[in-house]
């Protein structure tokens, strides 16, 4: 009697558990190796080795775990709620993942961030992670000998954080029917050679998270794609502080203009400011910023919304009256604010509302982005 032909779904979800055996054995096999003494190098690809058994079996438990849902959704209600990942370990594990690959076949693969600017930064779960391992992969495979880049930084769009992360190999570039599986999946009357599910399955993902990932690149010579994703920043326990002094920066060039009627508060982002790198002007009134502005103008203003006689939104307003405010980024600094408060702030010229305590690495990567723009 022949076995009965398994439903897409199950014969899916067959795989799947299937793919729990030898998961959970290489498990087991690198703990037992962890427990040997190892050099730091062989620590570190070890760790690596361990951080990809540990994503496998999340995603297999999570394969299930949905499948499991949909057969018993009359009574089940709840779902798991995705994991946030952060950014900086999700680019890490992606570099060192694949350099050693990278090298096997001939190719370098190079990397570039600000490691302190991706650690205040997470995504909803491990999305980059997975579609850079995709891109990663495809240009190990199918590109000329040579250096692959990837790099990252942070763009603020509608007031919001973007991670930007580019790739970019050695070409050949990609065919027209190889660059169009972005926009539809292979199909059996459209074949695949490899890059076809993948990329397809990576664009789809991005966009279900708010992102996008477009060849912008095309040539013989090299292919660039670009995923954009919508991040979240890391919300901070402790309270607002100075950053360590052996964090290393690229020195920002510009000037900001600190208005809080608070000292401690003052002087404390007098001392974030000027540690990276911007010259620095205070004032402790709506009145002496007026001053201060139409005497010597700053690129960057933070106004500290709840001042006594004149408050930071009035603030604003008279500057903008005075025409001082002009191509200049604003930001309000508040102790907390109420969301239908927010759209109003936005519309009268304020660039982003920033809530205390302060991630020093989050207003970096801000001012670093708004700095460019105005520039």
């Amino acid at each position: 009697m022949p076995a009965p032909k398994l439903a897409p779904k199950q014969d899916v979800a067959r795989l799947v558990h299937d793919l729990k055996t030898p998961l959970s054995a290489m498990k087991t096999a690198s703990d037992l190796i962890a427990q040997e003494p190892l050099s730091d190098q062989q620590q570190h690809h070890l760790n690596t080795l361990q951080t990809a058994i540990n994503s496998l079996a999340k995603l297999t438990g999570a394969i299930l775990g949905a499948k499991t849902q949909a057969e018993h959704h009359s009574g089940v209600t709840s779902k798991t709620q995705p994991e946030a990942r952060s950014v900086l370990e999700q680019l890490t594990y992606i570099a060192d993942l694949f350099s050693p690959q990278a090298a096997s076949s001939g190719h370098t693969l190079t990397h570039r961030w600000s490691r302190e600017a991706m650690s205040a930064y997470q995504t909803q779960s491990d999305e980059l992670q997975r579609i850079l391992a995709v891109l990663v992969d495809n240009a190990i495979l199918y590109s000329n000998t040579g250096t692959i880049t990837l790099s990252a930084h942070i763009k603020f769009s509608n007031h919001q954080p973007n991670i930007v992360v580019t790739l970019k190999d050695a070409g050949p570039g990609l065919t027209p029917e190889q660059a169009s599986h972005l926009d539809a999946a292979p199909t059996p009357k459209r074949k695949s050679d490899g890059h076809g599910l993948g990329l397809w399955s990576a664009r789809h993902l991005a966009c279900d998270h708010h992102g996008d990932l477009r060849l912008i690149t095309n040539t013989e010579h090299a292919a660039c794609f670009e995923l954009v994703l919508l991040i979240q920043e890391i919300e901070q326990t402790q309270q607002l502080s100075t950053p360590a002094p052996n964090m290393t920066r690229s020195k920002l060039s510009g000037s900001v203009l600190v208005v809080d009627d608070n000292e401690p508060n003052r002087e404390l982002l007098a001392a974030i400011f000027s540690s990276f790198g911007l010259t620095v002007r205070i004032a402790d009134s709506g009145k002496q910023a007026l001053a201060i502005q139409s005497k010597t103008p700053s690129d960057l203003i933070f106004l500290d919304l709840n001042m006594p006689e004149m408050c930071g939104s009035e603030t604003l307003t008279q500057m903008q009256a005075n025409g001082h405010a002009k191509d200049r980024a604003c930001f309000a600094i508040t102790a907390s604010i109420a969301p239908e408060d927010r759209p109003a702030l936005f519309k009268q010229g304020f660039t982003q509302i920033l809530e205390k305590p302060i991630n020093p690495s989050a207003l970096y990567s801000l001012l670093e982005s708004t700095l460019q723009k105005v520039s």
